[in-house]
């Protein structure tokens, strides 16, 4: 699988729901921590480690929040730092706050990857027979999204070339961004209307072939991402926090676990700059 962009769309939609699945189902620091450093390692691949440095900080805030969020919400834990209105504050919470925020920066670092790697074709030709006007929405939310942001821009800059600012001004932007989505998306209407969209027996065209090495993909990912899926919920990969910070299993276990989970993350590192879009 040396071109996981160059698969079927089956077997990328595999990896990542397994991935996903792994991730989102486990709370351990070793599984958190590995999850997190290759979604990284794929976003530095991806997009450049200057990218990469400028959106950190977000992550960073991220983390701060939750831990904030965290320790003045639960007393809980054995090891008390001080107090704070009459409550107690525990380095036990504050963990616990953390590991909360580095696993929702992770989990969102890999839907954005899927969303570099699945493209809205794919998305459709997987669901469009299933339910083909949810799937079609769904295409469409997702390309309408880069869209705002660029014309969000666009209509910023002309503002600001009127010597527009302020709130007022970034209000009036927003106001006319949704005027424009409103038009366009009547248009848009319009135009499948015209088309024909929704008359008779719709048909598909695709240009996705299920091939031998797609199979052979969904194979190694479904026996390795199983072999990781029956770790994670199995138990042992357990982390307590309340009242002290201890692991179930043993660092062995868990950095062998965590070791496999890093290399399947990084799967998407193994392709080709100009194959991602």
């Amino acid at each position: 699988m040396n071109k996981l962009r160059k698969l079927h769309p089956l077997p990328v939609l595999i990896y990542f729901i397994i991935l996903l699945g792994i991730q989102m189902w486990t709370f351990n620091t070793y599984l958190i921590a590995a999850g997190y450093i290759a979604a990284s390692v794929c976003v530095i691949y991806m997009d450049g480690t200057a990218d990469y440095l400028r959106k950190l900080p977000l992550d960073a805030i991220v983390v701060a929040l939750c831990a904030a969020v965290n320790m003045l919400a639960y007393h809980d834990g054995e090891t008390i730092l001080f107090y704070l209105n009459g409550n107690r504050v525990t380095l036990e919470a504050i963990n616990f706050g953390v590991h909360m925020g580095v696993y929702i920066v992770t989990v969102i670092k890999w839907c954005l990857l899927y969303g570099r790697i699945m493209t809205e074709d794919e998305f459709i030709y997987l669901f469009g027979r299933i339910a083909p006007t949810v799937a079609l929405m769904l295409s469409q939310v997702f390309r309408t999204i880069p869209y705002l942001r660029e014309d969000y821009k666009n209509i910023r800059m002309a503002s600001l070339g009127m010597g527009k600012s302020g709130v007022r001004a970034r209000m009036e932007d927003i106001s006319t961004l949704i005027s424009k989505s409103l038009e366009e998306s009547i248009y848009k209407g319009e135009v499948m209307e015209d088309r024909g969209y929704g008359v008779g027996k719709r048909t598909n065209y695709h240009r996705f072939r299920f091939k031998r090495r797609d199979m052979f993909a969904v194979i190694i990912e479904v026996i390795v991402g199983m072999l990781l899926f029956v770790e994670v919920i199995s138990g042992r990969m357990s982390t307590f926090f309340y009242p002290k910070y201890e692991f179930k299993a043993g660092n062995t276990e868990l950095l062998i676990v965590a070791a496999g989970l890093f290399i399947y993350g990084l799967l998407p590192t193994l392709l080709k700059k100009d194959e991602i879009r």
